[in-house]
């Protein structure tokens, strides 16, 4: 059996996670913006459909992966859902950035249409997301391997992210075209076009890594695990509740990124054209630190390079809770979050591989899908929670969205839920991450 990872495989996997980047990025960018601005509904009401289809999606995370894990998969077969799942992705991305109706916000059917879509879409995307993750352990058992791998994957969703926040706005505003005043003309066409293009890259993306990845691990289901029992063992383990708990709050820095960056633009500084350069920012946070996250774990172990990566978290909060006015701020934040949340995510992305070894030896059998979907739930409860506190926010602040300028309740609302956020869940993933022991644990066996 060929165990060597090629360079073709790393690029598959770094490339699906590129598409899979561009669709998380441009929901969680634009959609919450496109509900209050384009289609002019109320940012509560907003929020809501947002965070209970992400709720949906949370719950069913866990679910699928534990039959995925019952179920005897054949050489190749856990990627198959890389292929047909993109197309309803790609198809669903168009539907949910299309205005139904006149768009004036005031009829309740384009709400429950953009609620249906929203829940549709959030069953290709799990699935889809399931085969990816799943595949990081399956590739390779040497340690060395899955960090690389979780570095391409990184590095991947970080293009993703590039392409999302650089890309994506100056084609929503090409398309829509711009007034005198700059803004724009035809956001609805602007919206529909820029979805088009993202659900092709989606697509691409995912038949790429689907010919050229390979499984090494291979599962063992002789004795299927019941779904509570599931549950009953992995949160009987210590190092994966503190993992959960961690993936909380960075669940939190990714709202931040895509749900707050575009508003902070747009109403505190009046610059809505320079939000791809703010997000890009946070992405070349993230790249700047690809070349070096590898060589910390080795010379630090994973509890020093979480704590850095705290470290810069925090700086960058509390330099933009105090000038949060200036124009320099938001690079600031952005760029700490992309320097730090790097350093932590290819952590927790080591973190879950080894947790998932340590379950599925002690059982007899893989948990792959359970590990990693459990973790994406919790995940997932954070960024909707921030979600819908943001629709609150904005709702009780006396937010508008056809309106050019914001009342000064609303700005100060939209800067302190960014930097407060930020600062605190920096300081909650330092004090978890201390109490990590999984390294001792790893050196043990």
């Amino acid at each position: 059996m060929d165990n060597k990872l090629k360079f073709s495989e790393k690029m598959g996997y770094g490339l699906t996670n590129l598409g899979s980047g561009v669709w998380l990025s441009f929901i969680n960018t634009f959609l919450l913006y496109f509900y209050t601005n384009v289609a002019h509904i109320r940012p509560v009401v907003a929020s809501t459909i947002i965070s209970l289809a992400v709720v949906w999606d949370a719950v069913n995370d866990p679910l699928f992966a534990s039959m995925a894990d019952n179920h005897r998969f054949k050489n190749g077969e856990k990627m198959r859902p890389l292929l047909w799942t993109s197309i309803p992705i790609a198809i669903l991305l168009v539907l949910m950035f299309t205005v139904y109706g006149d768009g004036s916000g005031n009829s309740t059917l384009p709400i429950i249409i953009a609620f249906v879509f929203y829940f549709l879409f959030r069953i290709p995307s799990t699935l889809h997301t399931l085969a990816i993750n799943g595949m990081k352990q399956l590739a390779s058992p040497d340690a060395k391997d899955r960090v690389s791998l979780s570095t391409w994957a990184s590095g991947g969703g970080a293009f993703g992210l590039a392409i999302s926040s650089i890309v994506f706005w100056p084609i929503v505003r090409g398309v829509a075209g711009l007034d005198s005043a700059g803004e724009m003309i035809n956001p609805r066409k602007g919206f529909v076009v820029a979805a088009a293009i993202a659900g092709s890259v989606v697509i691409f993306t995912s038949a790429f890594n689907f010919f050229t990845s390979k499984e090494r691990v291979f599962d063992d289901v002789s004795e299927k695990i019941p779904f509570a029992k599931c549950c009953k063992i992995l949160l009987g383990n210590r190092e994966f509740n503190f993992n959960l708990a961690i993936l909380f709050l960075y669940g939190l820095y990714s709202t931040i990124i895509s749900g707050y960056a575009l508003y902070y633009c747009t109403y505190v500084i009046n610059n809505a054209g320079i939000a791809s350069v703010v997000m890009a920012t946070y992405v070349f946070g993230i790249i700047a630190m690809l070349p070096v996250v590898n060589k910390l774990y080795k010379k630090l172990g994973r509890k020093k390079v979480i704590s850095i990566g705290t470290a810069v978290l925090t700086a960058g909060s509390l330099v933009f809770l105090i000038f949060a006015r200036q124009t320099f701020a938001p690079f600031v934040l952005c760029a700490a979050i992309g320097i730090g949340t790097e350093l932590i995510t290819v952590m927790l992305s080591l973190n879950r591989a080894d947790i998932t070894d340590m379950v599925s030896e002690s059982q007899g059998a893989r948990m792959d899908g359970m590990v990693n979907n459990v973790m994406y739930f919790v995940q997932k409860l954070g960024n909707a929670l921030l979600t819908f506190l943001l629709g609150v926010v904005l709702e009780y602040s006396h937010f508008d969205g056809n309106l050019t300028t914001q009342p000064e309740s609303a700005v100060r609302a939209i800067i302190l839920i960014m930097g407060l956020t930020a600062l605190v869940a920096s300081v909650g993933i330092w004090a978890l991450a201390g109490r990590l022991k999984i390294d001792d644990s790893i050196k043990s066996e």
